[in-house]
């Protein structure tokens, strides 16, 4: 998700960092994020997780996505819109926990959900490949019924990235500060000339959904306390660890947020978009609510 300090929609910032144990998140324009707080993921583990890429180079990693069929990709709005508009293409890793071992794949079309350019609460894109995936295992978005049922308060959710594995502290105002306007493709470089690097496996931590009115009021607060104005929309959920250290961190931005039923099976009922520090108790992160935007994608990837 994105971080309020980094890269944001305002003062706050969007995460595309990592997940990981008792670090922050961020807002609209954040970078990447890690996961806090989690551990390794299994081999073969989560298998729609993908990892969006500058280039050719498995290094170039900035985000995160979800293979959401055998040739669209889920991801944050953020992660590829730029100060120049929409990201031409990327490149997607797919098929491994370890980033060295990814496959490539070249993008050939990216999709901006239309209220992102207006109001960061719609921060969802979509991104078709250049060839449908023989191998590709996607997971399924959560429709309305699946919500209803299984995304509650107290829920458990399982959020995983290659994302940062702590916060910095001050790392996210200062880079902030110096760099007002840099997006999520822009900054990470940056952020990675500061020696903030994603771990090689990829992280997973387990978290609760937090009620709506908590969560809104946790934000309210902060937002006065720093002269802001951040508030949760109804298309947004919001997730974390009530005794903290648990979270997406910067370079999880774009990265799946799931569910599993009864029998196992896992939804995607989130994605990550903005926060403000990983892993705090306080403040925990915010996701884009997929199941309504759910008949969205599904009739993006019908038309295009």
């Amino acid at each position: 998700m994105t971080k309020a300090s980094l890269f944001s929609k305002g003062p706050a910032l969007l995460l595309g960092l990592a997940i990981a144990a008792g670090a922050g998140m961020a807002h609209a324009g954040t970078t990447d994020e890690f996961i806090v707080g989690g551990s390794p993921a299994a081999d073969g583990a989560w298998p729609w997780q993908v990892r969006l890429l500058d280039s050719m180079d498995p290094k170039s990693g900035f985000c995160g996505g979800s293979l959401i069929s055998n040739q669209w990709v889920l991801t944050a709005a953020h992660c590829v819109v730029t100060g120049d508009g929409v990201a031409e293409s990327v490149v997607i890793g797919y098929g491994s926990t370890e980033q060295s071992k990814l496959k490539l794949v070249p993008s050939v079309k990216i999709i901006v959900h239309p209220d992102y350019m207006t109001e960061h609460h719609a921060d969802l894109a979509l991104i078709k490949l250049a060839e449908p995936l023989p191998d590709a295992q996607p997971v399924t978005i959560a429709d309305a019924s699946v919500e209803d049922k299984l995304v509650t308060p107290g829920a458990t959710l399982v959020v995983t990235g290659w994302g940062a594995l702590w916060d910095f502290a001050g790392f996210e105002e200062a880079l902030y500060s110096r760099n007002k306007g840099f997006s999520e493709v822009d900054t990470h470089k940056l952020l990675n000339a500061n020696a903030l690097v994603s771990p090689e496996k990829l992280h997973q931590v387990e978290i609760e959904l937090i009620a709506p009115d908590e969560c809104n009021a946790a934000y309210q607060a902060y937002s006065e306390a720093i002269n802001d104005n951040l508030s949760i929309a109804d298309t947004e959920i919001c997730a974390g660890s009530p005794a903290g250290a648990k979270d997406s961190c910067y370079g999880d931005s774009g990265g799946p947020l799931v569910v599993a039923d009864d029998s196992g099976k896992y939804y995607q009922v989130g994605v990550v978009s903005w926060g403000s520090q990983c892993g705090n108790p306080v403040l925990p992160g915010v996701y884009n609510k997929l199941a309504r935007f759910q008949p969205w994608v599904e009739q993006q990837m019908s038309a295009n």
